[in-house]
């Protein structure tokens, strides 16, 4: 008897002990790393047998019909599997336990938001399987120092990795078409990057205010680099750009103090307002002959240009074209020329010589609009182009300031962060002209930066997305709308 007591005694004992419902068995101990009874049952089910630590954190996180399933482990690793898409909600955003992202399996689709603000992120795997990284997928991971994006990618969307500052080094495949807007915008740390042959557009914002950029090489399949695409790259030492492109937006590589010398190919039809400006350090640049309009602000505050060649081709030369140029000592303009914008020689306070390409009836028959009186004060040479002790297709452009204090627009700068009760008029309509334009992009732009300030009424103009503030990307969706990329306001 005593003994069939003690058998059933130890019976119940193995089953008491084996039994995950009932009560917490001691902890195994396998190859030195501790395992509790819950890591065992859920590592049972999963198809990564090397992580036995602890899982804190599971489910799923796939679209409709898929079935990608997520373990977050103690040790701060983030398993992803199965066979989907990320796509359906920000399942991770702002999750600070996660340091590490193993993508498994078959996921084909990195979602909007999926990763953004996990600022503890310091590595990500992701598989062959992926073909998009969504919006803002990373945007604001601190902590990211590099990341290897698979052959298999196709688009880096816009904002994906906004604001990584620790990210120092990226690898994109040939297999992507297209960097998105925003794309790599305030990576800081960021000190070059090969962009493949199979990119045909750098999107707007692209790698604006990476400041620790010194070199880019854009490749031959690039038709187009976006508005303010390389903005703010103060390290940005010199650009080449392909014959294959073909516009150049406004503001593209605009602030960059460093760039001292561009040649613009002739394949480029369109040179956007701003797309120089500020460049305190750039001391040659070609205009080509397939330039029709040199246009506002494109060669503003480039304070150390000494001389410029304008060719036959350029036939109005807009407002503040080439505004503070301080050192412009001598510019040929050729006699196509009929207009010369408001202020377009504003500032230029060293221009001491024009070189005219037509008679003094013709200048004299020139629309030279206001604030142009450096221009009018220089002596005129008619008939004539400028000494030829430069090459005369290039134009020294020199900078010591970078944004000049006698910038001033109509604007006020106010900090305004409240929305008004009264709704605008026509959203990103800063002007009041009835219309939405890059104008009316590039006053918010200015603001964004401190260079300008905004009246009440346009504040609430500018206000795109409604979210009682005005920034950059208010001035991106202004800028889509002006093209018909966008319905303002945004609708969240």
């Amino acid at each position: 008897m005593k003994n069939a007591k003690k058998l059933l005694a130890a019976v119940l004992s193995i089953m008491l002990v084996s039994s995950c419902a009932l009560t917490p068995v001691q902890a195994a101990e396998t190859d030195n790393t501790v395992i509790s009874e819950k890591t065992v049952t859920a590592a049972s089910k999963t198809t990564h047998t090397d992580d036995l630590t602890p899982i804190i954190e599971s489910g799923e996180c796939g679209a409709d019909g898929d079935n990608v399933k997520y373990e977050l482990h103690e040790n701060g690793t983030l398993y992803i599997f199965g066979v989907g898409k990320m796509t359906d909600f920000p399942p991770f955003e702002g999750n600070e336990k996660i340091n590490a992202v193993v993508i498994e399996s078959d996921v084909t689709t990195i979602g909007y938001s999926a990763f953004k603000g996990c600022t503890s992120l310091t590595s990500v795997t992701i598989p062959d399987s992926v073909t998009t990284i969504s919006w803002h997928a990373f945007e604001n991971c601190t902590s990211l120092t590099s990341i290897t994006i698979p052959d298999s990618v196709t688009t880096i969307w816009n904002f994906a990795f906004e604001n990584c500052t620790s990210l120092t080094s990226i690898t994109i495949p040939d297999s992507v078409t297209t960097i998105g807007d925003s794309a790599f915008t305030g990576c800081t740390s960021l000190t070059s990057v090969t962009i493949p042959d199979s990119v045909t557009t750098i999107g707007s914002y692209a790698f604006w205010g990476c400041t620790s950029l010194t070199s880019v090489t854009i490749p031959d399949s690039v038709t187009t680099i976006g508005y303010s695409a390389f903005w703010g790259c103060t390290s940005l030492t010199s650009v080449t750009i392909p014959d294959s492109v073909t516009t150049i937006w406004e503001f593209a590589f605009r602030g960059c103090t460093s760039l001292t010398s561009v040649t613009i190919p002739d394949s480029v039809t369109t040179l956007g307002g701003g797309t120089f400006s500020g460049c305190t350090s750039l001391t040659s640049v070609t205009i080509p002959a397939s330039v029709t309009t040199i246009e506002g602000e494109t060669f503003k505050n480039c304070t150390s240009l000494t001389s410029v060649t304008i060719p036959d081709s350029v036939t109005i030369i807009t407002w503040s074209a080439f505004e503070n140029c301080t050192s412009l000592t001598s510019v040929t303009i050729p006699d196509s020329v009929t207009i010369i914008g408001e202020g377009a020689f504003n500032g230029c306070t060293s221009l001491s010589d024009v070189y005219y390409t037509g008679s003094e009836e013709q200048w004299n028959s020139i629309w030279i609009k206001e604030e142009n009186d450096c221009l009018t004060n220089a002596t005129i040479h008619y008939n004539s182009t400028m000494p030829d002790t430069t090459d005369s297709d290039t134009e020294t452009v020199t900078d010591t300031d970078a944004i000049s204090d006698t910038e001033t627009e109509s604007e006020t700068d106010t900090e305004s962060d409240t929305e008004t009760d009264t709704e605008p008029e026509l959203y990103g309509d800063l002007n009041s002209d009835g219309k939405v334009t890059a104008r009316d992009s590039m006053t918010v732009q200015r603001y964004a930066i401190k260079l300008a300030q905004l009246t009440d009424e346009q504040f609430k103009a500018a206000d795109v997305d409604k979210n009682g503030k005005v920034n950059a990307k208010d001035a991106l969706y202004i800028l889509r709308c002006s093209i018909n990329l966008a319905v303002l306001p945004i609708e969240k």
